[in-house]
């Protein structure tokens, strides 16, 4: 609870007001107003608290003092330790791992202390972004400390020792001082975020003392509203050179959109340094299932990147426009049920440097719209000239796709073919085996997940051709035998 007291002597009387604040409530007695006390309900503790100091500070400038206060107890976990349960180790950034991993890492205290930089520089934070090496780095925190920045031994401390520093001489030395600068280096909002349980919100990969990765998403048990906390990464101080963003559960309603980010977004481009994007970076069906995600328009967020490399794009109902982008290399498109518009998007888009596309066709129960004849550009070798690696996974006309792959012009140029997660089985595989040499120069084939029999499986099976575990065909009685892709709902 917190409570203060305060009152206003007068010649005849003495006046007395008080508010007690509950969580999200407030609660107001004012002896001049007759009545119950007054009750204002707010959708947030931080929203409440504002409130709350607003007041009180208008009845000090009216004249009132402080008789009587009740503070609430101190946070149990300091900002330095809620620090540490939100960072993570650059290895658990793993390909295809979307959900922030679980096990935090002991981060440098002296990451979250620095005040915030003052000295700027476009022409070296520009070779930061263009060099990401430590020689640069270097020069950066050579001209900072130059310029009597103290970012400039923050960087050479992080990058010369990665482990917390010794303060057995001086126990005590991280009190109020320090406190007050974290929020000067991190941001006053992301602090706030994270020192009122918003740390479960966040993973942070540190480099160099600043945030080079980041996860941000709201839970059941966490803030309801992505805006906010996204907001508040990016305009964080430190996460001026944010390489990675991945953007978890947006909505806690029945439907999780993404399109309502995109404003918030345009309005910080160009985010110069980030490269890699991941939008719907849940884990299904723990979170949420695939299909419950209708992403939206989201056609506009390329372009606030204009160094992107990596695009990832999980859910349905996905709108792209008109797609080009010059750096562009990797594009994954996970899906339970593709809608033509976003597969043409696709097809269609501007993109002279992509080496790896990644399309989940899905289940036409969910929305999946895509029939072969859409890949007869792509296949026709007409599309991406930079292309080496295909993933058309999770497809229901797996068999109808390797049959054209095997006959294409496309397949020549490719390194790794993935067929996985559909329904490929008998026709698929005669496909493969009798056009076995027009496949054989591929590094990489993928066909687990699928319908392949024992027989076929060990045909096909090589060093180079994955079969690994395959599914079985759903019987059930006085329905026709069935084969589902992987992920539909």
């Amino acid at each position: 609870m917190h409570l203060m007291r305060l009152e206003r002597r007068g010649f005849l009387r003495t006046r007395k007001w008080q508010i007690e604040r509950e969580l999200a409530t407030l609660r107001i007695v004012d002896d001049t107003v007759f009545g119950r006390p007054s009750v204002e309900r707010f959708g947030t503790e931080q929203a409440a608290l504002d409130r709350f100091e607003a007041l009180v500070q208008r009845q000090l400038d009216q004249g009132y003092t402080v008789v009587a206060r009740h503070e609430p107890d101190p946070d149990p976990h300091p900002l330095e330790a809620i620090l540490r349960e939100a960072t993570i180790a650059p290895e658990d950034w793993a390909e295809g791992s979307f959900i922030a991993p679980p096990a935090p890492i002991p981060i440098p205290p002296a990451i979250a202390l620095e005040p915030a930089p003052a000295a700027r520089d476009p022409a070296l934070e520009a070779a930061i972004i263009d060099a990401d090496e430590d020689a640069t780095w270097r020069v950066y925190a050579d001209w900072l400390l130059a310029q009597g920045d103290p970012l400039g031994a923050h960087i050479n401390r992080c990058m010369d020792d990665p482990g917390p520093p010794d303060r057995s001489a001086e126990p005590g030395q991280d009190t109020e001082q320090t406190i007050r600068a974290r929020p000067a280096w991190f941001g006053e909002a992301l602090c706030r975020h994270l020192a009122r349980g918003g740390h479960n919100c966040f993973r942070l990969e540190l480099r160099r003392g600043f945030i080079h990765r980041a996860w941000v998403g709201v839970g059941w048990d966490r803030e309801p509203d992505l805006r906010p906390l996204l907001a508040a990464l990016l305009d964080s101080p430190a996460a001026r050179f944010l390489r990675g963003l991945q953007l978890g559960l947006a909505e806690l309603d029945d439907v999780n959109h993404y399109e309502h980010l995109v404003p918030l977004l345009r309005e910080r481009a160009p985010l110069l340094a980030l490269e890699e994007l991941v939008v719907g970076a849940f884990a299904y069906p723990e979170e949420t299932e695939i299909s419950w995600t209708e992403v939206g328009d989201i056609g506009a967020l390329p372009g606030c990147c204009p160094r992107l490399r990596s695009l990832r794009v999980r859910g349905g109902q996905i709108e792209l426009g008109r797609l080009a982008h010059p750096t562009l290399e990797r594009l994954t498109i996970e899906s339970g049920g593709l809608n033509l518009s976003a597969l043409r998007s696709v097809l269609d888009a501007e993109l002279p440097r992509l080496r790896e596309l990644e399309l989940w066709l899905g289940d036409a129960g969910y929305g999946a719209e895509a029939q072969l004849h859409d890949f007869d550009a792509l296949f026709g070798g007409e599309r991406f000239p930079a292309l080496e690696v295909l993933r058309l996974r999770n497809a229901e006309i797996s068999d109808e796709l390797a049959a054209a792959l095997a006959r294409s012009k496309l397949l020549p140029r490719l390194r790794v073919l993935d067929l996985s997660m559909g329904t490929l089985h008998a026709p698929g595989a005669a496909v493969l085996r009798a056009q076995r040499d027009r496949f054989a120069h591929l590094e990489r084939l993928d066909l687990r997940d699928n319908y392949l029999d024992d027989s076929d499986a060990q045909a096909l099976a090589s060093p180079t051709v994955l079969t690994g575990e395959q599914r079985q065909v759903y019987v059930h009685p006085g329905v026709e035998p069935a084969r589902y892709v992987s992920v539909g709902e």
